[in-house]
């Protein structure tokens, strides 16, 4: 969601938010100084703190970085909002995390009534992986500036990502109030209500997403999961098969598909859109281990252990190991010994 990078916003906020400083000082012909007028100047008048600010924008232009910050830093008490961006702009560049985020925080402190100092401040902490100062920064934006949708672009980034469904639902739920029912936002709505088991809530909002964005596969699929949990098969199984027709190169498509027929203990159906799904993504271990079960289930037992043995390779949790176990015993208990053996040993090699 999160689509500004945090040195983008930094040039943003200068370039909408303020005149360049570096335009106030011009030569009598009109043009802008050089950077070598510029550092003429700061040598003789080192405490003129304007045309210090317009060298360490000048310095950030050229990205001599260290400059700027050699430039500004000493005088961080005294300049300007717009040239303490700077300040921390290039301690960005130089992945100076610790003084970045000091440089923000002290911007709050100078300017705490204005939202985009705390959502600098929120960038810069997760770009640190300080997840929960992230979120308390981007907050405090979003209190001071409700409209600012690339705040709550960047704390709904950060709950998404730690898997934080609850505050997510709540945040979109806030996102879609504030700034209307777009495509982006009905189809986090829809998919967050499915994963959670709010089925009523999933067939409603995922409803609203197909209609406002029938291009996204993942709306289809869980509108069709919703109706699934919901006890009416007929209605998921026709969603699944359009949607499978539609989006013949998804890879979550077909898989879902496939999973479905799984379920319905249709095997053939099941592998053959497994199939198409290993066929798009080779690596996609959900697909890998579905189609296994389901070439397990249709007694295709050699098959099944070779798309096992695919999936091991790129499976870090071993839950295919404890299918192959799983398999192996089922195989003994039905007296087929040797079959057994073969997937114990399968097993045993993929643990390593």
């Amino acid at each position: 969601m999160l689509k500004r990078s945090f040195k983008f916003s930094l040039r943003l906020w200068i370039t909408l938010n303020c005149a360049l400083t570096l335009s106030t000082f011009v030569v009598s012909s009109g043009s802008a100084e050089t950077l070598s007028e510029l550092e003429h100047k700061v040598k003789i008048h080192p405490d003129q703190i304007r045309l210090r600010e317009a060298l360490g924008q000048a310095y950030v232009k050229s990205k001599n970085f260290d400059k700027a910050i050699e430039t500004l830093a000493p005088y961080s008490n005294e300049i300007s909002t717009n040239a303490l961006i700077e300040l921390a702009l290039a301690y960005g560049e130089k992945n100076d995390s610790l003084n970045s985020i000091r440089t923000l925080t002290h911007l709050t402190e100078k300017d705490p009534r204005h939202f985009r100092p705390y959502y600098l401040l929120g960038l810069a902490f997760k770009k640190s992986n300080k997840l929960n100062d992230a979120a308390k920064a981007l907050k405090q934006s979003i209190d001071l500036a409700p409209s600012h949708k690339p705040s709550y672009d960047a704390l709904l980034d950060i709950f998404l990502a730690g898997k934080q469904n609850y505050e997510s639902r709540m945040l979109v739920t806030e996102m879609i109030q504030q700034f209307g029912p777009k495509k982006d936002l009905l189809a986090a709505q829809c998919k967050l209500f499915a994963i959670d088991g709010y089925l009523k809530d999933a067939s409603v909002a995922c409803k609203k997403a197909v209609s406002e964005d029938p291009k996204n596969p993942e709306n289809h699929v869980y509108l069709a999961q919703s109706y699934y949990d919901q006890n009416n098969p007929q209605a998921a199984e026709k969603i699944f098969m359009t949607a499978a027709r539609q989006f013949k190169k998804s890879e979550f498509v077909q898989y879902a598909a496939g999973q479905y027929y799984l379920n319905e203990k249709n095997f053939p159906t099941a592998v053959r859109y497994l199939n198409e799904a290993v066929g798009i993504n080779p690596a996609a271990l959900r697909s890998q281990l579905t189609l296994a079960s389901a070439l397990y289930e249709s007694k295709r037992y050699d098959d099944a252990l070779s798309h096992f043995e695919k999936a091991c390779h790129t499976d870090k949790s071993k839950e295919s190991v404890t299918l192959i176990k799983n398999s192996a015993a089922r195989l003994r208990k039905e007296n087929q010994s040797s079959l057994a053996d073969k997937y114990d040993l399968k097993a045993a090699t993929c643990q390593y």
